[in-house]
C-alpha cells in the first residue's frame, strides 16, 4: 500500500526532483535497483490535456502493471501514483501518447 499523507509525498518530490519534460509521442524509461521497494509517479502538464501511458516493467517488455490516463487539464487533474516494486529488474517506462504540441512532466523517484 502506498505510504500516509499522499499530498505532501507529492510536494516533496516535486521540490527535490528536477522531473523529466517529455514531448508528445516521446518515451522515457527509468531503472531501479533490487532494494528499492517503492516507486513514485508524478504525471503534470502546464493547463495542457495529459495523454499518457505508465508502466512498471520487469525485464524487457514484460509489464507487470499498466496505466494509460487522459484528462484535459493536467494541472488541475494531474496523476500521481506508488507502485509496489518488489524483487530486481524494474523498470518505469512513461509514453506520452499526445501529439507533439502536448508535452508532459514527469517526476520518478524511489519512495
Amino acid at each position: 500500500y502506498a505510504k500516509p499523507s499522499l499530498t505532501a509525498q507529492r510536494q516533496d518530490l516535486l521540490t527535490s526532483n528536477q522531473g523529466r519534460y517529455i514531448e508528445g509521442g516521446a518515451i522515457h524509461s527509468v531503472n531501479f535497483d533490487a532494494s528499492v521497494d517503492q516507486i513514485q509517479v508524478l504525471l503534470y502538464t502546464d493547463t495542457r490535456q495529459l495523454n499518457a501511458q505508465v508502466e512498471l516493467l520487469n525485464g524487457p517488455n514484460n509489464f507487470k502493471q499498466k496505466y494509460e490516463v487522459f484528462t484535459n487539464n493536467g494541472l488541475l487533474n494531474s496523476l500521481y501514483v506508488v507502485f509496489n516494486s518488489p524483487g530486481a529488474g524494474n523498470v518505469i517506462r512513461v509514453t506520452n501518447l499526445a501529439p507533439l504540441e502536448f508535452p508532459c512532466k514527469a517526476f520518478i523517484a524511489a519512495a
